[in-house]
């Protein structure tokens, strides 16, 4: 499996790493689960496409997927010797992870749902 690449918390990163979601739901599922990604239905803090795009911006703290917009929060400042701040990012996700988002709160990915404990 390809490594998988990762973005910075910026509104650049953000807009990069929605841009790899821009394909056919089906597919976003097979990186999920080739990722070893699963979620919460229902969730959008704890939805697969959440954890994926926290892997794709690891300077991310929170990530909430909602039915069209993605929101990523985070800090960020140190490197740049400023104190750090708060980033809140959003943005709307592609088509086809709109449509992931819909398909997986309906059970429609059931080997990308976290199993509960």
């Amino acid at each position: 499996m390809a490594e998988q690449p990762t973005f910075p918390l910026t509104p650049d990163g953000v807009t990069e790493a929605l841009r790899t979601l821009d394909v056919e739901s089906w597919e976003i599922a097979e990186k999920l689960d080739a990722a070893g990604i699963k979620g919460v239905p229902q969730d959008e803090c704890r939805c697969a496409l959440a954890a994926y795009i926290h892997r794709l911006i690891p300077a991310a703290e929170v990530v909430y997927v909602e039915s069209e917009h993605a929101r990523v929060e985070g800090r960020t400042g140190d490197e740049c010797g400023f104190d750090p701040y708060t980033v809140a990012l959003s943005a709307l996700l592609p088509d086809g992870a709109q449509d992931f988002v819909q398909e997986f709160d309906k059970g429609e990915y059931p080997n990308l749902i976290e199993e509960s404990s």
